[in-house]
């Protein structure tokens, strides 16, 4: 399986999406979230916790590369049905559930790996800052980071499995914006506001869709040692 994902890695010029985009994507969400705690803004957008801090980046954050991913996805998987390339990938003498098993490990791990490190990134970042600007008066304890870092993987996690849901938008016509749409589509309802609560505060919520997700990836390899491909 690793040996499958380097090759895919490499074959994808996956790091230039590394590198480049999602650097690119790291440094606006570190300015928004540097603009929204330390610039004087409305009052009802002030930022005076730790807490309230730590839900904004993880927002930001896992909204991003939920759409991030989904063009990661378009890249591994559904372009190579729509152009045809998947054909001479599934002549190879490697089974076509390892090889697809193998594509939608990387957008999972992918999600998973971009989440933290941009959270931690921009964390520190903006604590470092706080530490000279003395913004947030709260102090800042073990226990709370702890909590906050626990917080975290959990949310990227099924963050992660909550990448893989439009694949089945996309493999229904092999589209590339169907592929998008969708995962802006899901971003919106889990990041909407109703009221004084997020759909995604409710830990039910985020598993449910990050089962369906995971559900979605099973049917897609579950029959295609022996589906035609179109």
């Amino acid at each position: 399986m690793l040996k499958l994902m380097a090759l895919e890695f490499r074959k994808h010029r996956v790091v230039d999406i590394l590198f480049k985009g999602v650097g690119l994507a790291m440094l606006i969400i570190i300015a928004f979230a540097c603009l929204l705690v330390f610039v004087d803004l409305e009052e009802s957008v002030s930022f005076n916790t730790y807490a309230d801090i730590s839900d904004m980046i993880l927002i930001f954050t896992k909204s991003t590369f939920l759409i991030f991913s989904s063009v990661l996805l378009c890249r591994l998987v559904i372009n190579e049905y729509k152009n045809g390339t998947i054909n001479q990938l599934f002549t190879y003498p490697v089974s076509r559930k390892k090889l697809m098993s193998a594509k939608l490990t990387m957008v999972f791990l992918f999600t998973f790996v971009t989440i933290v490190m941009t959270y931690v990134v921009t964390g520190a970042i903006v604590l470092g800052i706080n530490h000279y600007t003395g913004r947030i008066q709260e102090v800042l304890t073990g226990a709370m980071v702890m909590q906050y870092l626990l917080n975290l993987v959990i949310n990227a996690f099924w963050s992660a499995g909550m990448s893989l849901i439009p694949l089945f938008f996309g493999m229904r016509h092999k589209s590339v914006p169907a592929t998008i749409v969708s995962s802006v589509f899901i971003t919106i309802i889990l990041s909407s506001d109703f009221g004084s609560f997020q759909l995604s505060d409710f830990a039910m919520v985020s598993v449910g869709f990050a089962v369906i997700g995971v559900g979605f990836a099973y049917m897609a390899i579950r029959n295609i040692e022996n589906k035609d491909i179109v």
